[in-house]
Protein backbone atom coordinates (compact mmCIF):
# COMPACT_ATOMS: atom_id res chain seq x y z
CA UNK A 1 0.00 0.00 0.00
CA UNK A 2 2.43 2.47 0.96
CA UNK A 3 4.66 1.32 -1.73
CA UNK A 4 1.83 2.09 -4.14
CA UNK A 5 1.26 5.72 -2.73
CA UNK A 6 5.33 6.33 -3.13
CA UNK A 7 4.95 5.13 -6.70
CA UNK A 8 1.73 7.69 -7.02
CA UNK A 9 3.75 10.82 -5.83
CA UNK A 10 6.95 10.21 -8.15
CA UNK A 11 4.56 9.39 -11.17
CA UNK A 12 3.11 13.02 -10.32
CA UNK A 13 6.38 15.10 -9.63
CA UNK A 14 8.04 13.45 -13.02
CA UNK A 15 4.46 14.87 -14.95
CA UNK A 16 5.49 18.58 -13.43
CA UNK A 17 8.81 18.48 -14.09
CA UNK A 18 8.27 17.32 -17.82
CA UNK A 19 9.13 19.86 -19.97
CA UNK A 20 8.63 22.13 -17.52
CA UNK A 21 9.96 25.68 -19.43
CA UNK A 22 7.20 25.25 -21.41
CA UNK A 23 4.41 25.26 -19.19
CA UNK A 24 6.20 28.03 -17.27
CA UNK A 25 6.61 30.07 -20.09
CA UNK A 26 2.79 29.20 -20.43
CA UNK A 27 1.91 30.80 -16.74
CA UNK A 28 3.49 33.74 -17.59
CA UNK A 29 1.88 34.80 -21.13
CA UNK A 30 -1.37 33.80 -19.23
CA UNK A 31 -0.45 36.32 -16.45
CA UNK A 32 0.95 38.73 -18.73
CA UNK A 33 -2.40 38.43 -21.22
CA UNK A 34 -4.89 38.84 -17.82
CA UNK A 35 -2.65 41.95 -17.00
CA UNK A 36 -3.67 43.89 -20.03
CA UNK A 37 -6.80 42.81 -20.42
CA UNK A 38 -7.63 44.23 -16.63
CA UNK A 39 -5.46 47.59 -17.39
CA UNK A 40 -7.64 48.65 -20.96
CA UNK A 41 -10.95 47.33 -19.84
CA UNK A 42 -13.06 51.03 -21.04
CA UNK A 43 -16.26 51.85 -18.66
CA UNK A 44 -19.06 53.35 -20.74
CA UNK A 45 -20.70 56.48 -19.30
CA UNK A 46 -23.66 58.93 -20.39
CA UNK A 47 -24.21 62.27 -19.52
CA UNK A 48 -26.69 65.23 -20.02
CA UNK A 49 -25.49 68.93 -21.88
CA UNK A 50 -27.37 71.80 -22.55
CA UNK A 51 -26.05 73.07 -26.16
CA UNK A 52 -27.23 76.34 -27.45
CA UNK A 53 -28.95 76.38 -31.00
CA UNK A 54 -27.89 78.56 -34.15
CA UNK A 55 -30.41 79.06 -36.84
CA UNK A 56 -28.59 79.52 -40.54
CA UNK A 57 -29.86 80.17 -43.93
CA UNK A 58 -31.69 83.58 -43.27
CA UNK A 59 -31.52 86.89 -44.76
CA UNK A 60 -31.05 90.17 -42.43
CA UNK A 61 -34.48 90.86 -43.03
CA UNK A 62 -36.01 87.87 -41.55
CA UNK A 63 -36.50 86.38 -38.07
CA UNK A 64 -37.60 83.10 -36.82
CA UNK A 65 -40.07 82.59 -34.04
CA UNK A 66 -40.36 79.49 -31.66
CA UNK A 67 -37.10 78.56 -31.86
CA UNK A 68 -35.81 77.58 -28.20
CA UNK A 69 -32.47 79.23 -26.77
CA UNK A 70 -31.39 75.75 -25.52
CA UNK A 71 -31.46 71.95 -26.69
CA UNK A 72 -30.78 69.18 -23.78
CA UNK A 73 -29.19 66.18 -25.68
CA UNK A 74 -27.95 63.15 -24.07
CA UNK A 75 -24.11 61.06 -24.79
CA UNK A 76 -22.98 58.18 -23.93
CA UNK A 77 -19.01 57.16 -24.75
CA UNK A 78 -15.54 56.44 -22.39
CA UNK A 79 -15.58 57.93 -18.92
CA UNK A 80 -12.89 59.03 -19.74
CA UNK A 81 -14.08 61.46 -22.52
CA UNK A 82 -17.64 62.04 -21.37
CA UNK A 83 -16.70 63.95 -18.60
CA UNK A 84 -14.01 66.51 -20.72
CA UNK A 85 -16.91 67.80 -22.79
CA UNK A 86 -18.29 70.73 -22.87
CA UNK A 87 -21.17 72.77 -23.96
CA UNK A 88 -18.64 74.16 -26.91
CA UNK A 89 -18.01 70.44 -27.86
CA UNK A 90 -21.14 70.54 -29.88
CA UNK A 91 -23.17 72.27 -32.28
CA UNK A 92 -27.32 72.55 -32.54
CA UNK A 93 -28.14 74.06 -35.74
CA UNK A 94 -31.75 74.76 -37.23
CA UNK A 95 -31.29 75.05 -41.19
CA UNK A 96 -34.26 77.63 -42.59
CA UNK A 97 -32.45 77.75 -45.89
CA UNK A 98 -35.29 79.06 -48.31
CA UNK A 99 -38.03 78.71 -45.73
CA UNK A 100 -40.90 81.79 -45.09
CA UNK A 101 -43.52 81.38 -43.09
CA UNK A 102 -44.73 78.58 -40.93
CA UNK A 103 -42.17 75.24 -40.36
CA UNK A 104 -41.50 72.63 -38.76
CA UNK A 105 -37.67 71.20 -38.80
CA UNK A 106 -35.38 68.97 -37.14
CA UNK A 107 -32.47 70.39 -35.15
CA UNK A 108 -29.68 68.57 -36.19
CA UNK A 109 -26.75 67.58 -33.97
CA UNK A 110 -22.81 67.41 -34.36
CA UNK A 111 -20.40 66.54 -32.37
CA UNK A 112 -16.80 64.38 -31.60
CA UNK A 113 -16.69 61.01 -33.50
CA UNK A 114 -16.44 58.65 -30.66
CA UNK A 115 -19.35 60.08 -28.99
CA UNK A 116 -22.71 58.99 -29.52
CA UNK A 117 -25.74 60.97 -29.08
CA UNK A 118 -28.54 59.13 -27.46
CA UNK A 119 -31.69 61.78 -27.06
CA UNK A 120 -32.51 65.27 -28.26
CA UNK A 121 -34.57 67.35 -26.32
CA UNK A 122 -36.47 68.81 -27.77
CA UNK A 123 -35.52 66.76 -31.57
CA UNK A 124 -37.53 69.36 -33.90
CA UNK A 125 -38.54 73.09 -33.80
CA UNK A 126 -42.26 74.49 -35.04
CA UNK A 127 -41.89 78.09 -35.75
CA UNK A 128 -42.34 80.53 -38.53
CA UNK A 129 -40.00 82.68 -41.02
CA UNK A 130 -41.12 86.03 -40.68
CA UNK A 131 -39.95 89.17 -42.04
CA UNK A 132 -38.37 92.46 -40.87
CA UNK A 133 -39.05 95.94 -41.22
CA UNK A 134 -38.32 99.02 -39.33
CA UNK A 135 -39.55 102.18 -38.87
CA UNK A 136 -38.83 105.69 -37.90
CA UNK A 137 -40.26 106.65 -33.79
CA UNK A 138 -39.94 109.67 -31.90
CA UNK A 139 -37.92 109.63 -28.84
CA UNK A 140 -39.41 110.78 -25.75
CA UNK A 141 -37.01 111.81 -22.82
CA UNK A 142 -39.03 110.69 -19.31
CA UNK A 143 -37.15 112.33 -16.22
CA UNK A 144 -36.90 109.17 -13.58
CA UNK A 145 -36.90 111.44 -10.31
CA UNK A 146 -38.54 114.48 -8.21
CA UNK A 147 -38.48 117.69 -9.76
CA UNK A 148 -36.02 120.14 -7.90
CA UNK A 149 -38.18 122.49 -5.53
CA UNK A 150 -38.28 126.30 -8.03
CA UNK A 151 -37.38 125.02 -10.76
CA UNK A 152 -38.23 123.57 -14.14
CA UNK A 153 -36.61 121.60 -16.12
CA UNK A 154 -36.20 120.98 -19.92
CA UNK A 155 -34.97 118.10 -21.97
CA UNK A 156 -33.36 117.91 -25.42
CA UNK A 157 -33.22 114.96 -27.14
CA UNK A 158 -30.18 114.18 -29.58
CA UNK A 159 -31.55 112.61 -32.46
CA UNK A 160 -34.98 113.25 -31.81
CA UNK A 161 -35.93 110.06 -33.88
CA UNK A 162 -35.13 106.83 -34.33
CA UNK A 163 -35.22 103.40 -36.27
CA UNK A 164 -37.06 100.79 -34.11
CA UNK A 165 -36.61 97.05 -36.11
CA UNK A 166 -38.82 94.46 -35.40
CA UNK A 167 -41.56 91.78 -36.58
CA UNK A 168 -44.40 93.90 -38.69
CA UNK A 169 -46.87 92.02 -36.28
CA UNK A 170 -45.04 93.54 -33.17
CA UNK A 171 -43.74 96.60 -35.48
CA UNK A 172 -47.84 97.61 -34.90
CA UNK A 173 -47.50 97.86 -31.24
CA UNK A 174 -44.83 100.44 -31.04
CA UNK A 175 -45.93 104.16 -30.23
CA UNK A 176 -42.60 105.50 -29.17
CA UNK A 177 -39.51 105.39 -27.40
CA UNK A 178 -38.49 106.23 -24.23
CA UNK A 179 -35.09 108.00 -22.86
CA UNK A 180 -35.21 107.70 -18.89
CA UNK A 181 -32.89 110.02 -17.54
CA UNK A 182 -32.42 111.50 -14.09
CA UNK A 183 -33.71 115.29 -13.12
CA UNK A 184 -30.64 116.95 -13.17
CA UNK A 185 -29.17 119.47 -15.31
CA UNK A 186 -26.31 118.48 -17.92
CA UNK A 187 -25.49 116.15 -21.10
CA UNK A 188 -26.64 112.63 -20.11
CA UNK A 189 -25.96 109.49 -22.83
CA UNK A 190 -29.10 107.20 -21.82
CA UNK A 191 -30.24 103.89 -23.65
CA UNK A 192 -33.51 103.74 -25.24
CA UNK A 193 -36.49 101.76 -25.60
CA UNK A 194 -39.51 100.65 -27.58
CA UNK A 195 -43.02 101.26 -25.86
CA UNK A 196 -46.91 100.99 -26.48
CA UNK A 197 -49.33 103.02 -26.24
CA UNK A 198 -49.46 102.06 -22.31
CA UNK A 199 -45.70 102.82 -21.63
CA UNK A 200 -44.64 99.72 -21.53
CA UNK A 201 -41.70 97.97 -22.85
CA UNK A 202 -42.32 96.20 -26.30
CA UNK A 203 -40.04 93.06 -26.17
CA UNK A 204 -38.51 91.80 -29.46
CA UNK A 205 -38.00 95.18 -30.65
CA UNK A 206 -34.59 96.85 -31.42
CA UNK A 207 -33.45 99.92 -31.58
CA UNK A 208 -30.64 102.48 -34.15
CA UNK A 209 -28.82 103.68 -32.47
CA UNK A 210 -29.14 102.06 -29.21
CA UNK A 211 -28.84 105.28 -27.35
CA UNK A 212 -29.53 109.03 -26.99
CA UNK A 213 -27.89 112.39 -25.77
CA UNK A 214 -30.43 114.29 -23.45
CA UNK A 215 -29.47 117.36 -22.67
CA UNK A 216 -31.17 118.87 -19.15
CA UNK A 217 -31.75 122.50 -19.06
CA UNK A 218 -32.62 123.75 -15.74
CA UNK A 219 -34.80 126.71 -15.52
CA UNK A 220 -36.55 128.89 -12.32
CA UNK A 221 -40.26 128.62 -11.45
CA UNK A 222 -41.97 131.87 -12.56
CA UNK A 223 -44.68 133.70 -10.45
CA UNK A 224 -46.78 136.74 -11.43
CA UNK A 225 -47.35 139.32 -8.36
CA UNK A 226 -48.55 142.59 -9.01
CA UNK A 227 -46.41 145.62 -6.42
CA UNK A 228 -47.47 148.97 -5.58
CA UNK A 229 -45.50 151.64 -7.64
CA UNK A 230 -43.64 154.48 -6.20
CA UNK A 231 -42.82 157.27 -8.54
CA UNK A 232 -39.48 159.21 -7.94
CA UNK A 233 -39.69 162.99 -8.68
CA UNK A 234 -38.47 164.07 -11.77
CA UNK A 235 -35.23 166.34 -12.64
CA UNK A 236 -36.58 169.72 -13.82
CA UNK A 237 -34.09 172.42 -12.87
CA UNK A 238 -35.77 175.30 -12.03
CA UNK A 239 -39.58 174.42 -12.70
CA UNK A 240 -42.14 173.27 -10.53
CA UNK A 241 -43.25 169.85 -11.28
CA UNK A 242 -46.13 167.40 -10.23
CA UNK A 243 -46.77 164.15 -11.20
CA UNK A 244 -49.34 161.53 -11.34
CA UNK A 245 -49.07 157.66 -12.40
CA UNK A 246 -51.62 155.96 -15.24
CA UNK A 247 -51.92 153.28 -12.15
CA UNK A 248 -51.04 152.05 -9.04
CA UNK A 249 -49.46 149.05 -9.14
CA UNK A 250 -47.67 147.19 -11.71
CA UNK A 251 -47.58 143.26 -13.00
CA UNK A 252 -44.15 141.75 -12.57
CA UNK A 253 -43.34 138.16 -13.43
CA UNK A 254 -40.10 136.22 -11.72
CA UNK A 255 -38.45 133.48 -10.06
CA UNK A 256 -40.32 132.69 -6.63
CA UNK A 257 -37.33 133.86 -4.20
CA UNK A 258 -36.75 136.82 -5.74
CA UNK A 259 -40.16 138.25 -5.99
CA UNK A 260 -41.38 137.73 -2.77
CA UNK A 261 -38.78 139.36 -1.23
CA UNK A 262 -39.84 142.41 -3.31
CA UNK A 263 -42.58 145.08 -1.32
CA UNK A 264 -42.77 147.89 -4.04
CA UNK A 265 -41.25 149.00 -7.38
CA UNK A 266 -39.72 152.42 -7.60
CA UNK A 267 -40.36 154.33 -11.09
CA UNK A 268 -39.09 157.51 -12.88
CA UNK A 269 -39.66 159.55 -16.02
CA UNK A 270 -37.01 160.80 -17.99
CA UNK A 271 -37.70 163.78 -20.15
CA UNK A 272 -36.33 163.91 -24.24
CA UNK A 273 -34.94 167.10 -23.87
CA UNK A 274 -32.72 168.85 -21.59
CA UNK A 275 -33.92 171.38 -19.44
CA UNK A 276 -36.90 170.29 -20.40
CA UNK A 277 -39.86 173.54 -21.37
CA UNK A 278 -42.55 174.18 -19.44
CA UNK A 279 -45.93 171.77 -20.14
CA UNK A 280 -47.29 168.76 -19.63
CA UNK A 281 -45.80 165.41 -20.52
CA UNK A 282 -47.42 161.88 -20.93
CA UNK A 283 -43.54 159.63 -20.57
CA UNK A 284 -43.35 156.07 -19.71
CA UNK A 285 -42.05 154.88 -16.26
CA UNK A 286 -38.73 153.36 -16.40
CA UNK A 287 -39.22 150.24 -13.34
CA UNK A 288 -36.07 149.60 -11.15
CA UNK A 289 -35.85 146.17 -11.36
CA UNK A 290 -34.07 143.22 -9.78
CA UNK A 291 -31.74 140.90 -12.56
CA UNK A 292 -34.40 138.16 -13.33
CA UNK A 293 -37.65 140.35 -12.41
CA UNK A 294 -39.39 141.18 -15.68
CA UNK A 295 -42.36 143.51 -16.03
CA UNK A 296 -45.61 142.24 -17.59
CA UNK A 297 -47.10 145.69 -18.34
CA UNK A 298 -45.61 149.29 -18.68
CA UNK A 299 -47.09 152.12 -16.53
CA UNK A 300 -46.99 155.78 -17.97
CA UNK A 301 -47.15 159.18 -15.72
CA UNK A 302 -48.58 162.74 -16.42
CA UNK A 303 -45.78 165.28 -15.60
CA UNK A 304 -47.09 169.30 -15.78
CA UNK A 305 -44.20 171.55 -15.50
CA UNK A 306 -44.18 175.15 -14.13
CA UNK A 307 -42.43 178.09 -13.61
CA UNK A 308 -42.17 178.98 -10.27
CA UNK A 309 -44.28 182.30 -9.15
CA UNK A 310 -42.44 185.57 -8.73
CA UNK A 311 -44.82 186.28 -5.80
CA UNK A 312 -43.33 185.58 -2.29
Amino acid sequence: MIRRATQTVTDLLSRLIDHWPMKLGAVAISGLIWLFVSNTTVTVTQRSLLIPTTTVGMSSHQVASGIPDFVEITVSGPDNRVDRLRSESFDATIDLSGVSGPFEEIIRISGPEDIALRGVSPSEVIGAVESVTTRRVPVVALLTHPLPEGQTLRAVVNPEGVLVRGRSAVLDQVEGVVAQVAAEAGSHEVAIFATDAAGLPVSNTSVQPETVTVTVEAEPVLIRRSLPLLLEEPEARGLWATTSASQDTVALAGPVHLLTELESVTGRVRFTTQPPEPGEYTLPVTLGLPDGIVALETPTALVRLERPSLKQ
